[in-house]
């Protein structure tokens, strides 16, 4: 199995694993066996049906990062336009000032509806998108430091400069989130730094035929030969026997991440968690 591939754990952390010092100690040990990242996903509630602990993610993140040297730290995905953006450039960057360079920013609309409307924010996915849009025009602007000025149909920015600038340069990692079959995330993420696709009905595994439909989206948009992550989330706890063939067959469709879901809504119990993260990363 190709040595390129990067492994990542991808940390739910509902339930039981809303406990901090259970997720610090969870990344603590997923660097220490040689895991390459750990991302968390951004939820507010989640479900107003089932009601369950649900902890902040950018607390969380930067505790990881105080703990931990090596690892990647990112989102998987933060819902980009439930943020103020001038708040969302000046948190993450930050961040990534704090990690020394390890954060990764996984971007999507946001969802379920309920994580706005419970908040009396209307959940459009065409307004979503102008939002999301307009959002990363301005935190790109924020990032270099030098006064900058926006001016669009959801936000006004006019002449403001941040520093610190983020660590890594040309600016942090974006990633962007999409559930297949819809297109329009990945032609957006084609103009950034990567892809974290899924299925629609997750977790149902993405095919290796719908994968490579992916990334022809992402050839047919891209403009540049820069380096370009796809992230895949993949299942494998539950399929022990036979991930190793599917990471396979990933690697050769173009993957260059496997996130394995660490989570207790759908997996027995944070000790069981805390034992699989400790064998390390499937590579052979």
């Amino acid at each position: 199995m190709s040595s390129n591939i990067k492994y990542g754990i991808s940390l739910i952390h509902f339930n039981e694993l809303s406990d901090p010092e259970t997720v610090i100690e969870l990344a603590i040990e997923a660097e220490k066996a040689g895991w390459d990242g750990i991302f968390l996903p951004d939820h507010l509630l989640y479900d107003k049906q089932q009601i369950y602990p649900v902890t902040e993610t950018w607390i969380l993140l930067s505790a990881i990062a105080a703990k931990t040297n090596r690892i990647k730290i990112g989102t998987g995905v933060a819902a980009l336009p439930r943020y103020n953006p001038w708040w969302f450039a000046k948190m993450s960057a930050t961040l990534d000032v704090l990690s020394k360079g390890r954060l990764i920013l996984g971007l999507g609309l946001g969802g379920p509806e309920a994580e706005f409307e419970s908040f009396g924010e209307e959940y459009n996915l065409r307004i979503l998108a102008q939002k999301m849009d307009e959002s990363l025009a301005i935190i790109e602007g924020l990032w270099t430091g030098e006064p900058f000025s926006f001016s669009g149909k959801h936000y006004t920015v006019k002449e403001a400069a941040f520093l610190p600038k983020p660590t890594q340069s040309p600016r942090i990692p974006m990633v962007f989130g999409g559930m297949w079959p819809t297109k329009k995330p990945f032609i957006r993420g084609a103009r950034y730094d990567g892809i974290m696709p899924i299925h629609k009905n997750f977790p149902q595994d993405l095919t290796v035929d719908e994968l490579r439909q992916i990334i022809s989206i992402v050839e047919e948009n891209r403009e540049t030969d820069d380096s370009f992550e796809i992230m895949i989330f993949g299942t494998g706890f539950f399929n022990p026997e036979k991930r190793i063939e599917q990471i396979e067959q990933y690697i050769d469709a173009g993957i260059t991440w496997w996130l394995e879901h660490v989570n207790t809504l759908m997996q027995p119990s944070v000790d069981a968690m805390k034992e699989w993260v400790k064998l390390g990363p499937p590579r052979s």
